[in-house]
């Protein structure tokens, strides 16, 4: 093995990436296929991932391929009790043992109960946080350099993988979260997008339009007109009272402007390219939607969309109000929330 040449995980990385791509939203089965690509790489017996918990005081060995798995605890223990992965996490560095026997680190009787004699363990961090190990353990000749160097390169790669899933999965879990309280609400909500396409509705708003929650996602509200109550209902139309209306706001004095006395609140949708001051069209859509969000007009029109409106639906009167949804990240593109109820 050590006259192997080095990068062997070169013929690893396109499968690595596909498998890694496929469980990316669930850690536990991407530290399994992690494992088992460790054991390929260094040709070990047995690989372990060893993850911290959040308070980083236990460690689970929960995820573990090759010989003797089943002897691994599948529970979680003291991080002073880890031994061999314990310090690589302290220290941050990976190490090669090449007798597990003769190492004070090593638990004694879970070496002999293993049968390994020799190991290679790096450490998993992510974004500058340790959140666990690698650990490859053979019955054979001791690992090499070149092994440690293939662990460390995979360690690296496993640790944001793992961390990014994890992420998902939190964010899974607080979308789930969502959903459920604003399907408990009497009220039905509608999110849409800048450009009038529904991104959201919860599962009451079928107590007020002729459509199921989930036909809704992804249509256009410009393609309801057809049906004015629910025109109405969005209000995608509505216009700017005159005076407060942008060109009137911003004196604008371009002939080329496709809002040049148009009634539309909403400029931003139905100018197409958003506000071309002096004649000059822009053509970054985000940079346009920012430019929006700081220009006087969204003020104007965000308090006339807050005006309850008043319609029939089905036999029943119905009010309406939008609200403009700020992004929260500096790149991000504003949206609007609809909120349906019945007529006090």
């Amino acid at each position: 093995m050590e006259n192997e040449p080095e990068g062997r995980s070169g013929q690893y990385e396109d499968e690595i990436s596909l498998r890694l791509f496929a469980e990316g939203s669930n850690p536990a089965r991407l530290a399994c296929v992690i494992a088992q690509t460790a054991a390929r790489l260094v040709r070990a017996d047995t690989v372990a991932v060893p993850l911290l918990s959040a308070d980083n005081l236990k460690v689970h060995y929960g995820h573990v391929c090759g010989r003797n798995s089943d002897k691994f605890p599948d529970t979680h223990i003291p991080v002073e009790n880890s031994g061999l992965c314990c310090w690589v996490m302290d220290n941050r560095k990976s190490i090669l043992c090449e007798n597990l026997a003769e190492d004070i680190r090593v638990s004694k009787d879970l070496a002999m109960d293993l049968g390994y004699n020799t190991a290679a363990l790096a450490p998993l961090i992510a974004r500058g946080k340790v959140i666990g190990g690698l650990s490859a353990y053979r019955d054979g000749p001791p690992f090499t350099d070149a092994d440690r160097a293939e662990l460390d390169r995979l360690a690296g790669y496993a640790a944001a993988a793992i961390e990014n899933a994890r992420f998902i999965e939190d964010m899974m879990k607080e979308q789930k979260r969502l959903n459920a309280i604003i399907d408990g609400v009497e009220d039905g909500i509608v999110i849409i997008s800048f450009e009038g396409r529904v991104l959201k509705t919860n599962r009451p708003v079928e107590k007020y339009l002729p459509l199921r929650f989930n036909e809704l996602a992804g249509v256009y509200v410009q393609e309801l007109a057809s049906y004015p109550p629910l025109d109405a209902v969005f209000g995608w139309n509505t216009p700017a009272p005159p005076g407060s209306r942008c060109w009137e706001i911003k004196n604008c004095k371009s002939r080329i402007c496709p809002m040049r006395m148009k009634n539309f609140a909403r400029c931003w949708a139905n100018s197409g390219e958003g506000c071309c001051p002096d004649g000059k069209r822009l053509g970054d859509e985000i940079k346009i939607r920012n430019r929006c969000m700081k220009c006087e007009l969204m003020e104007v029109a965000a308090k006339i969309f807050a005006i309850p409106r008043k319609v029939d639906v089905m036999g029943a009167r119905l009010t309406a109000a939008t609200s403009i949804i700020r992004p929260e990240l500096p790149d991000g593109i504003f949206e609007e929330m609809v909120v349906i109820s019945k007529a006090v």
